[in-house]
């Protein structure tokens, strides 16, 4: 047994009040080798796919650095990329670093039983999921690191929400300035310059969609996994369409920011390429392992279905539309705009 080992098992006998027990430690290890759990599970490929596609569909919303990559001014210098690409292999690093950390130092067995344990009525802590808060502050002791663990997480999550709503008050702006919405949708306010008819409707979505969440968790989270699913499908579409720019539309691919080539192929065509099978990997691994959310396809497919139909449905409805008004919305994706 390690030290750090020891420390968490000493600190786990803080719990005592709540499982009865001196030892909590090896209590809970005891608890999930009764309820058939083994807390020394061999590795398994079967099991490392699921939650890899499980962290990596989870992460697929923080594409907000792609989302703004294309207004990024001097795109042709190399300086960005080279800070991004640090910023990465740190990030990549430090991941590595901690998990290596983790797994000499800390109890992995005491931590696959409690997730394991977690949601059973051998769980010791009901209503309170072995999250890292909840775990470091029992082993922590220390009701300030309780509180700090609990205020830090409570404000940093809005701060998170932040750009994500400005995602979408965007691209709702952009539609309507597009006319694919009324262009009330784009009017900006001349005393607050902001357009508070897109930020409007978004807080409205916003908290019609909380409500919903609350009210029918169950339901929330399904749609939620076939959202997760749905944007792998139109990464995928978006990655076929760098592959095919430099062929099909070769004057804009020579207009664009990146023009390079890595073997002879256009880089934004390899990265296409690159992106599109790892989407597609991912799609494959939710459609096989039912614990990821989508355990029946067929509703799956029946809803993506609907999706694409009103989105292309909104568009030919308002290019319609704007063709009676004198405008031709297909023009707007005619040409890159100059930087």
């Amino acid at each position: 047994m390690t030290a750090h080992e020891g420390r968490i098992r000493s600190a786990a006998g803080k719990s005592a009040p709540v499982t009865g027990e001196h030892d909590s430690y090896q209590g809970i290890i005891a608890h999930a080798q009764r309820e058939g759990i083994d807390p020394s599970p061999a590795f398994s490929l079967n099991n490392t796919w699921p939650t890899m596609a499980a962290i990596a569909g989870l992460s697929i919303y923080a594409w907000l650095s792609i989302y703004i990559s294309g207004e990024v001014r001097r795109a042709k210098d190399t300086t960005q990329m080279k800070i991004m690409s640090l910023a990465t292999f740190i990030h990549i690093g430090l991941a590595v670093l901690l998990g290596l950390v983790f797994f000499w130092r800390f109890g992995h067995d005491f931590f696959v039983a409690i997730n394991g344990l977690s949601g059973t009525e051998a769980y010791p802590f009901a209503g309170a999921p072995p999250y890292y808060t909840f775990l470091t502050s029992i082993a922590g002791g220390s009701t300030f690191l309780s509180w700090w663990l609990f205020i830090t997480f409570a404000i940093a999550y809005p701060l998170f929400m932040i750009p994500n709503i400005t995602i979408a008050v965007r691209s709702l702006f952009a539609w309507g300035l597009d006319g694919l919405l009324p262009s009330r949708i784009a009017r900006v306010s001349s005393r607050t310059h902001a357009p508070n008819y897109a930020i409007g409707l978004v807080v409205a979505l916003g908290i019609a969609t909380l409500y919903w969440a609350v009210s029918n968790n169950e339901g929330f989270l399904k749609f939620l996994f076939e959202a997760v699913l749905l944007q792998a499908v139109t990464m995928i579409l978006l990655s076929l369409s760098a592959v095919l720019l430099p062929y099909r539309r070769p004057e804009m691919w020579r207009a664009s920011a990146s023009t390079g080539r890595f073997l002879g192929v256009p880089v934004v065509a390899f990265s296409g390429a690159v992106s599109a099978i790892l989407m597609a990997g991912l799609f494959f691994i939710y459609m096989h392992y039912p614990g990821l959310g989508i355990e029946d396809k067929g509703h799956f497919f029946r809803d993506c279905g609907i999706v694409l139909a009103a989105a292309l449905l909104t568009f030919f409805v308002a290019r319609t539309a704007r063709k009676r008004q004198g405008v031709d919305v297909e023009k707007l994706a005619a040409e890159i705009p100059p930087e």
